[in-house]
């Protein structure tokens, strides 16, 4: 027999909670009270994630190299802002470009 989680009654005895932690698995659950007894055959998943655990992800991967390939896009607009502002603060005929010299 193989131990899945436990069970936690509260203090007044009215309830119980039952815990597996990260474990998986199948098993019975036996609970015995007032001099009567129930099995119960149960089945543990997997808990609650870890955010590491999600991170390892496809998904989260995909996320997080989009966002990479999104802020890199959005530094090259802005260095190509700036390029025009300066430019355009410049004036006509002063950067060197075409039309320059034209009559």
């Amino acid at each position: 027999m193989t131990d899945i989680g436990s069970v936690t009654p509260d203090a007044d005895g009215s309830a119980a909670s039952f815990d597996a932690g990260n474990d998986e698995g199948t098993g019975t659950l036996i609970v015995t009270a007032g001099g009567k007894s129930a099995t119960v055959l149960v089945t543990v998943s997997g808990g609650a994630q870890t955010v590491g655990e999600q991170m390892a992800q496809p998904a989260s991967i995909g996320l997080l190299a989009a966002i990479a390939v999104l802020a890199a896009i959005c530094v090259l607009l802005f260095m190509r802002n700036q390029q025009l502002s300066k430019r355009l603060k410049e004036g006509p005929g002063q950067t060197g470009g075409p039309g320059e010299g034209q009559a």
